[in-house]
């Protein structure tokens, strides 16, 4: 699922390398323009995820699951 929610807002690593992690983390450290790249699309990204949206999806899910029931 990072993927889906994180998008371009992340430096993904292989969560079982501490090589992998640990040059992720030296990247960032070293890099202002990926770290303002990484903030830029995480807040882009973190958009898509308002209280309004969710409870949009639900109900749209809960109206889907009653086969055209509505009261």
């Amino acid at each position: 699922s990072c993927p889906e929610v994180a998008g371009k807002g992340a430096l993904y690593t292989d969560p079982y390398d501490i090589d992998s992690i640990s040059n992720a983390m030296l990247k960032i450290a070293r890099s202002k323009t990926l770290r303002n790249s990484l903030i830029k699309e995480g807040l882009h990204n973190s958009s898509k995820y308002t209280w309004e949206n969710t409870a949009r999806d639900i109900l749209s899910l809960i109206n889907s699951n009653n086969n055209g029931y509505k009261k």
